[in-house]
């Protein structure tokens, strides 16, 4: 590829205790096809323990290593890199991921400031190549981001190159770098997860656009790296960062009814999680024991909500400043969310509350503009409620498979692709 024309690029690569996938990550970045004087690669060590600053020095010194004394978090991580950087875009990679030769050549291909397009995300697959990891980018209303086709064969996904995304995937974009650095880059307070899907709706409130480059092919370990942290320690990241993302960046009209409606919904899954049935707290019924063991990812989502309520004034500072420099509406942004009505549980109960939520706090009147998808999720949630509604009493004690043979074949034979579209895990 000739070096005219050709952007400048700091390739960051954040690891922490990834030595055992930084050989494949890296040697695959001496492989791409772009000019070598066009492109720096800075590795931002977050306090790695297992190696990697002696794998660095002795296999790739031509990689500037900016070390940060303690884990950090992705986010903290990545904007130490645009700091260290001097170049005209900042491309970002995880760690657990192999570039395709033609990965960057392609995103930057894909870049048009001139247009608006400042930010370009990359088609991410499974370390096989076989399945879709990133393709498509979807957020419900109470801020749970997801990946379009996650999980499926590629061959069944229809990847729309060039189609406009809410946000890149942090693992495979590139942005203008000074645009990144100016909008604040990723908010550190939410240490992972969303911290992309956070920077892609602040993008698009301040007048850029986002695009997908499916060309630009990378090959991920899917929770190479996350997995280090346990279950439950990730669903106080995902939980707490949604509300947080969501006092930032919506319209004072909207904040208010969708932010009740996400705590309320936070709260139910904590008690999907808890596994008690709920009855046993009724006045009436029957005590609910002495004691219990909770188990962690119901305590995580109350941990969730508290961490949130901790940096409340933070995020309400962050959001004056956001909403000062606002110049497209919330209307125009729901639009892009494509599935608000994605129901992150599919559990009966959760189904049924999600549905409730939607039609009490007037939510489905705030997304106007409905896809396909949108509006099979929500047909979803209204099958639950009404096949719950018309059982006779006895059945609403019994089990969710008891309460699905009661829903008619016709409707059941709508519903069942929608659920097995609802089993993607939210992403980032």
């Amino acid at each position: 590829m000739s070096s005219r024309g050709a952007p400048s690029v700091a390739l960051v690569v954040p690891t922490y205790n990834g030595a055992h996938f930084l050989e494949e990550c890296l040697d695959s970045v001496a492989a791409l096809d772009y000019p070598a004087e066009r492109l720096k690669t800075i590795v931002v060590d977050n306090g790695s323990t297992d190696g990697t600053r002696e794998l660095l020095a002795r296999r790739y010194p031509w990689a500037r290593v900016v070390a940060m004394s303690e884990n950090t978090g992705f986010a903290a991580a990545v904007n130490a890199g645009a700091r260290a950087a001097d170049a005209d875009c900042l491309a970002l990679a995880n760690n657990d991921m192999r570039l395709d030769a033609a990965w960057l050549r392609e995103l930057t291909a894909a870049y048009e400031p001139e247009a608006g397009v400042r930010c370009v995300a990359g088609l991410i697959l499974d370390a096989q190549g076989e399945r879709v990891d990133f393709a498509d980018a979807y957020l419900n209303f109470y801020g749970m981001g997801g990946q379009g086709g996650f999980g499926e064969p590629v061959d069944a996904v229809a990847v729309e190159d060039g189609r406009e995304l809410l946000f890149a995937c942090g693992g495979s974009m590139l942005v203008d770098r000074a645009l990144f650095l100016d909008l604040g880059g990723f908010d550190e307070s939410f240490f992972a997860y969303f911290e992309d899907v956070d920077f892609g709706w602040r993008l698009w409130l301040t007048g850029h656009r986002v695009r997908l480059a499916a060309r630009a092919r990378s090959f991920h370990h899917h929770h190479g790296t996350a997995g280090v942290f346990a279950k439950a320690q990730r669903a106080v990241l995902y939980d707490r960062n949604a509300l947080l993302m969501l006092v930032k960046n919506l319209g004072e009209a909207n904040l208010y009814p969708i932010l009740a409606a996400a705590l309320v919904l936070t709260s139910e899954r904590a008690l999907a999680d808890s596994g008690t049935d709920p009855r046993a707290y009724e006045l009436g019924g029957s005590a609910p024991p002495e004691r219990e063991t909770v188990p962690a990812n119901a305590v995580a989502r109350l941990h969730a909500i508290s961490q949130f309520v901790e940096r409340l004034d933070d995020a309400m500072a962050a959001r004056a400043r956001i909403q000062a420099i606002r110049q497209r509406s919330d209307e125009e942004i729901f639009a892009l969310f494509r599935r608000p009505f994605w129901p992150l549980y599919r559990e009966e109960r959760y189904l049924e509350t999600s549905e409730r939520i939607v039609r009490a706090f007037g939510i489905r009147g705030r997304f106007s503009a409905l896809e396909p998808a949108a509006t099979e999720d929500l047909r979803a949630l209204e099958l639950v409620r009404r096949a719950r509604r018309d059982a006779p009493p006895p059945a609403r004690a019994r089990t969710a498979h008891l309460l699905w043979a009661r829903i008619p074949e016709p409707a059941r034979a709508r519903l069942r692709p929608v659920l097995r579209k609802l089993r993607g895990p939210a992403g980032g």
